[in-house]
């Protein structure tokens, strides 16, 4: 699979506890989310869930390399947040974002102790979690004679397009979901077919 064109996530949010650590708890929760703005409503949520936790530290993974955050809320400077970052990035995993609840034990853990407790939780919730692969698809909507619907019919299907709608008017309309580069050839190749007579529009992309 193209690196540029297939990315892996978790296919559903997920929540694991790990062993205490020297009377601390530690809680993973893996979350499949579309950018930060959702991660950081998901950490008020825990909050919420866990009002007498020590701390919520977490990580998040977007779909480009630049697209990362790191939180250590109150914990020592990356002995929190980069560990699980770490594990996510370790894993391949994009638009994926995991934090951990702390519910202090009241025995520090010291620095090396804290980025393996935290590590450890996330390795947990991640290892449970079902991945799912995503690629970069496009909406096709093709307008086109009567005459020409038996040909377009078969060339989405031998490029595994899912046919979401079809109406008849005077003409033919259907539009379907086909990965990105497949949709560019059905189109390329409609056009020639119709010479030109087929109305094309093309969505932008989107993973799914």
């Amino acid at each position: 699979m193209s690196e540029s064109s297939t990315k892996i996530t978790i296919a559903q949010s997920h929540e694991v506890e790990i062993d205490k650590i020297k009377g601390s708890r530690f809680i993973g929760f893996a979350f499949p989310l579309a950018n930060i703005e959702k991660m950081e409503s998901m950490v008020q949520v825990l909050w919420q869930q866990h009002p007498d936790a020590r701390h919520v530290c977490w990580a998040y993974r977007g779909s480009s390399p630049d697209i990362i955050r790191m939180v250590d809320d109150g914990e020592p400077s990356g002995t929190a947040g980069k560990p699980i970052l770490t594990v996510i990035e370790g894993r391949g995993l994009e638009s994926v974002g995991v934090a951990v609840v702390r519910y202090f034990g009241g025995t520090k853990l010291g620095t090396g102790g804290l980025a393996r407790a935290y590590s450890s939780a996330c390795q947990a919730v991640l290892a449970d979690c079902k991945e799912k692969y995503l690629k970069l698809k496009r909406t096709l909507n093709i307008e086109i004679q009567y005459s020409f619907e038996g040909s377009l019919l078969y060339l989405l299907e031998q490029q595994e397009a899912i046919i979401v709608k079809r109406e008849y008017s005077d003409r033919v309309m259907i539009e379907a979901i086909l990965l990105s580069d497949r949709a560019s050839l059905v189109s390329a190749e409609m056009t020639e077919r119709t010479s030109g007579q087929a109305k094309i529009a093309q969505s932008d992309e989107f993973w799914a």
